[in-house]
């Protein structure tokens, strides 16, 4: 489970594949397996964060999950979560399933048993929910032990490690004691108990000589499941052996002490065993007569386990929540990787790189996958920094280095076939080709069927047994056995060709731009000619396939696209063509035809100099319907049609925009809906520099493309869907904050290791220095001993004379046990980087508070101290050194958690630690009189605050650590000063994950749907796309949601409205407050027709206006 979805995995040669995946509707806190008598497949016991629980099973017919049975709420309102987690078991025979949520209390859940009276369809099912009381109020560990002989003489035995109120741990061994019902509306009882023969209803008999004591830091318990059975123990310098029978125990020391994460059985007499330093072990049983003693072998190191699951032929499965998950073969006193799950969990900061194809102050179609996220991941040994982005993904299958800076590649065949089998590769000045052989062997040849490969090629083509290639100064037509040319033509003396487009039948030159030129393919005559006065020469052309008679043609000038009759280019159509990005006329730079949906009209792409990309419907008849546009890049695209390979044998076509930020543009199809036409995705793709691509369809390589990017041509596969890719500088410890510099392309990233030194542990911390393109470390400062970094930014400061420079600002606390800083507890450092791209510190100042965070504001950094946030300037001395110099201060109701700044209006909000937000303004002084920190703003209600982001001038995301996010706003407008100082929740969600970190985005306000406002990251690895909706769309939006939310259900049939209602320590809502889960909203593209129209009852509006909204809302990610 990850979060709220379960995955479902097979076992392969490869390790493990998905199969199948679900969401769900809340957070998954335990999984069980069952198996009824019944059944030939295992059951699914889930449990929730909201203590709803149901089992599932999976349906073979119709290859989807479905609920057995569900459970409503088993939560004790009086009752205290258990503070060591929840835990879930089912006894060795199988015969009760026991939960622990609570403190000092047991659910039990019989298991029905084949009986005279029951229905088969029951057997083997849970019971109804029994709950029971035990005095052990923090348990830290339990398990159902194995024993001789089972019945109802002999009741399963529970056994619990528990931490007393002296802190002591101790074991103890339970009977568990099951009364069946006696009548329909009756339940059954259960006494968990030390009687040896019977329940003891009354009391419990406490042998105070039956709880052995056992190591201080003991964490789990081992059952035995062979004679003299028992348990073992398992502490942080020893392993204790404990005979369930008469409570015997015996001890053995650990060689090296560790702390334990996670076990799992191999057989009788293995398990094996994980720490937090990421070892695993293997720990063998050696059986005696009235004994067990072990032996522990040190096997190898993986990710740091949070659980571990055996698979079957020594493959092990290692679950990760701060690292990549992993599969592992068992070997003879060793391990071996072989599998691994990319995982980003947990984020704990994270930096916005660029938002991909929008320019400062452009207004934009704004597209969540076009945006670059660079992260801090995972934890420890799993620690790293990633780029995410959200993508079409390009697998790279072959290489051809030392080829720089490409123009076009074009792939040929040099014999009739299905495969091409040549890549010409084209230079300004020449041309290179070479050879594949369908093993993949590849050579580069000095000439290829009589072309010309002394200059620029402009165009190569197969058609029919012939080869076209057209260049600056000619058009040549080859023949494709002899190689010999047998036809050709030039341009007009002191003219060239430049630019050219081809298709079956005929081929279209344009010369110097004001004639242009189509050809016979046959005999390569001219059909037909025009010229064009210099104020409109032609910018782009192209003949398509799809549509022989016609050519496309734009100008310079007219900021219009022409369509031609290729017999005679008399006009068909003059489209007018609007930029909204400039305001300067129109200039298309290139246009392609594409039948992008089987059963679809063609579409029409025309891409312009800034960078918009506008698309048209083409009917039977000719007629452009249906204009759509969106921002791609702030350089004009150039397009490529390409077959891109989906699931199976089948392949699609689709076009690929070559820009600043490549895109794939394809169609995702929805039989189940009536539209008329395809909906377009605009992807980004993982190949970030590419110059030229061509479809390369060889016997080596089916349905790749030859993709010309730095230095090098790729022989790539495009995969069949977007997904997240991750690029990832593997650091090794804890990447805690992550500081972005644009003008210097550079990350400051603070970094918290451990290591362990004569068994002790010690911490450390320092600064990196990290490229923002090749992600390499370049340099690195380290920090005090017993120093850690708490936070990092970059601010634009005065530079000491008339200029400005970028200075790293880094916040740190000492830990408390330092007696080398009893007088400091942090310092803020500031360093610069140099031309050499090194750190140099410029200035520090010692705090007698951890600086928590930093944030540049006002010509200086905003300090988060404790109980204070505090203003520092950077000022130059006489002799221009640099110091830090306290401004103005603000005191906090606690401790300031987190800050950001509204960059219009300068504000400053602070999420306390307790007390939600407070937001600031700074006030010059006057003649005389201090700076200081003025509170215009307060939200009064209690939440133990994250993260916080402005995402307008009175608008502001807070995320609590209960998994709940809030927009709050303030009335501005108000006439009453006390009302102007109230700030209140106006929307709030349930994500069920502890957001980390929010950055807000300002992409310009346009119209639309909603206007994207930040990304949040979460402790789960999440990355949350939130948007404020217009008010124009909000009522819809919402009602939609409220339909669905009755009509798509989710296994285990949880409300979706408990699911996303607010729940904190303090009060507990019954549904979201005018918040809109995205996810939930674009499940109607996926329901049937009926769904839709009950869907939209009450609405005012039809089927394919809200499918017109809701693909705007999926072109965000």
């Amino acid at each position: 489970s990850k979060s709220n979805r379960l995955e479902f995995h097979s076992i392969s040669e490869d390790g493990l594949s998905l199969r199948h995946s679900s969401s769900l509707y809340g957070r998954v806190r335990m999984l069980q397996k069952i198996r009824p008598p019944t059944s030939t497949t295992d059951h699914l016991f889930v449990g929730t964060d909201r203590y709803m629980y149901f089992v599932l099973s999976w349906n073979a017919e119709t290859q989807q999950l479905q609920t057995e049975k569900s459970f409503e709420d088993l939560a004790e309102k009086g009752a205290r979560d258990s503070q060591f987690g929840d835990r879930c078991h089912i006894n060795p025979s199988g015969e009760f399933m026991t939960l622990e949520l609570y403190e000092g209390m047991i659910t039990v859940l019989p298991i029905v048993p084949p009986k005279k009276g029951i229905a088969e369809s029951e057997i083997g099912t849970l019971g109804e929910a029994i709950q029971c009381r035990i005095p052990e109020m923090s348990v830290c560990s339990s398990t159902f032990l194995y024993t001789a002989r089972q019945g109802p003489k002999n009741p399963p035995k529970l056994a619990m490690l528990y931490e007393d109120l002296q802190e002591d741990r101790k074991v103890v061994v339970k009977n568990l004691w099951y009364t069946p019902a006696l009548g329909r509306d009756d339940v059954g009882s259960v006494e968990c108990n030390f009687g040896d023969n019977e329940a003891q209803p009354a009391h419990y008999y406490d042998r105070v000589e039956s709880r052995p004591r056992v190591e201080p830091q003991s964490s789990h318990l081992l059952p035995v499941s062979l004679p003299p059975y028992g348990m073992l123990v398992l502490g942080q310098a020893s392993i204790t052996w404990i005979n369930d029978t008469n409570m015997h125990s015996e001890t053995e020391p650990l060689v090296e002490p560790t702390i334990w994460l996670s076990w799992e059985q191999i057989d009788s007499q293995r398990y094996i065993l994980a720490d937090e330093y990421g070892r695993m072990y293997m720990l063998m049983l050696l059986v005696q007569s009235d004994s067990i003693s072990w032996k522990l072998e040190k096997i190898g190191q993986t990710s740091r386990a949070s659980t571990l699951v055996y698979l079957d032929s020594g493959l092990l499965f290692i679950g990760s929540h701060e690292g990549d998950s992993q599969v592992i073969q068992i070997l003879e006193g060793s391990i071996q990787v072989v599998q691994t799950f990319a995982n980003i969990a947990p984020v704990l900061d994270f930096q916005i790189m660029d938002l991909g194809n929008r320019a400062e102050g452009q207004m934009n179609e704004f597209s969540s996958g076009q945006a670059r996220l660079v992260a801090g991941s995972g934890a420890w040994n799993g620690g790293k920094l990633c780029s995410v982005r959200s993508g079409v993904g390009m697998e790279d299958l072959a290489v051809l280095p030392d080829v720089d800076q490409p123009t076009a590649v074009f792939a040929l065949k040099s014999k009739l076939g299905e495969y091409v089998d040549t890549l010409l590769i084209t230079y300004l000045t020449e041309s290179r080709v070479f050879f594949f052989e369908d093993d993949g062997e590849v050579s580069e040849g000095d000439d290829f069927k009589g072309l010309e490969l002394s200059t620029a090629t402009l165009l190569a083509r197969n058609v029919g047994d012939r080869i076209i290639q057209v260049t600056n100064d000619s058009i040549r037509i080859n023949d494709i056995d002899s190689g010999m040319v047998t036809s050709t033509w030039a341009p007009p003396e002191n003219k060239k060709i430049i630019a050219t487009s081809a298709n079956d039948t005929h081929i279209a030159v344009s010369v110097s731009g004001t004639t242009l030129y189509i050809f016979s393919i046959d005999t390569l005559s001219i059909q037909s000619q025009k010229e064009f006065p210099p104020e409109s020469q032609i910018a782009c052309l192209s003949l398509s396939p799809l549509l022989p008679d016609i050519i496309c043609l734009g100008f310079w000038g007219t900021g219009c696209l022409s369509i031609l009759r290729t017999r005679d280019l008399s006009p068909v159509k003059v489209i007018p063509l609007e930029d909204r990005v400039v305001d300067t006329s129109p200039i298309p730079r290139s246009v392609l035809i594409a039948k992008l949906g089987p059963s679809h009209d063609p579409t029409l792409f025309v891409s312009l100099s800034s960078g918009l990309v506008i698309s048209y419907s083409i009917s039977i008849v000719c007629d452009f319907t249906n204009r759509k546009s969106v921002i791609l890049g702030t350089q004009a695209a150039s397009f490529t049609s390409i077959q891109r390979r989906l699931r199976g044998e089948s392949s699609v076509e689709s076009v690929f925009a070559l820009a600043d930020q490549p895109s794939l543009i394809y169609a995702e199809l929805d039989e189940s809906s009536r539209q008329s036409e395809p909906r377009l995705i605009f992807s980004a793709v993982t190949a970030s520099t590419a110059s030229a691509i061509t479809p390369f369809n060889c016997a080596a390589y089916p349905s790749a493309v030859a993709i010309a990017t730095d230095g090098e041509v790729r022989i790539s596969l495009v995969e069949s869907s977007r997904s997240t890719h991750v690029q990832s500088l593997r650091i090794s410890e804890t990447v805690r904050r992550v500081g972005y510099c644009s003008d210097r392309r550079l990350f400051a990233i603070g970094i918290i290791g451990r290591q362990i030194v004569e068994n002790v542990e010690e911490m450390s911390s320092r600064i990196a220095l990290v490229d923002d393109s090749l992600f390499n470390e370049l340099d690195s400062f380290k920090l005090k001993g017993e120093e850690l970094v708490e936070s990092v930014t970059w601010a634009t400061l005065p530079d000491g004379g008339s200029g400005e420079q970028e200075f790293c600002f880094v916040g740190t606390s000492f830990l408390e046990n330092d007696p080398n800083n009893e007088d400091s507890r942090g310092r803020i450092i500031v360093l610069e980087c140099t031309q050499d791209r090194v750190f140099k510190k410029v200035a520090e100042v010692a705090l007698r508070a951890p600086c928590r965070c930093l944030v540049a504001w006002h010509n200086g950094v905003a300090a988060g101290l404790l109980k204070a946030v505090t203003l520092f300037n950077l000022q130059y001395s006489s002799e221009g050194r640099p110091k830090l110099v306290k401004q103005a201060s603000y005191r906090t109701a606690t401790a300031p958690i987190d800050m950001a700044v509204h960059n219009r209006s300068g504000k400053l909000v602070v999420a306390d630690l307790m007390k939600s937000i407070a937001v600031l303004q700074f006030i010059p002084g006057r003649v005389g009189m201090p700076d200081r920190l003025e509170e215009i703003a307060r939200h009064d209600q209690t939440l133990w605050s994250t993260a916080v982001a402005a995402v307008g001038e009175n608008h502001w995301l807070e995320a609590d650590a209960e998994g709940n996010l809030f927009l709050l706003e303030r009335d501005p407008a108000t006439e009453l000063e006390l009302e102007m100082k109230k700030i209140r929740i106006s929307a709030e969600i349930r994500l069920g994950e502890m957001v980390n970190k929010i950055r807000s985005i300002d992409i310009g306000e346009r119209g639309g749907v909603v206007v994207p406002k930040a990304f949040a990251a979460t402790a789960d690895g999440s990355i949350y796309l939130l948007a404020l909706i217009q008010p124009s769309m909000q009522n819809l939006l919402m009602q939609l949601q409220d339909n669905l939310a009755e009509l798509v259900k989710s296994p285990g049939y949880v409300p979706f409205m408990r699911y996303r209602a607010v729940k904190t320590q303090v009060r507990e809502e019954e549904r979201p407050m005018r918040f809109v889960d995205g996810d939930m909203i674009e499940r109607f593209m996926d329901c049937s027709k009926e769904i839709q129209q009950k869907a939209i009852q009450g609405l005012s509006v039809d089927v394919e206006t809200v499918q017109a909204i809701i693909e705007t809302l999926r072109r965000l990610h």
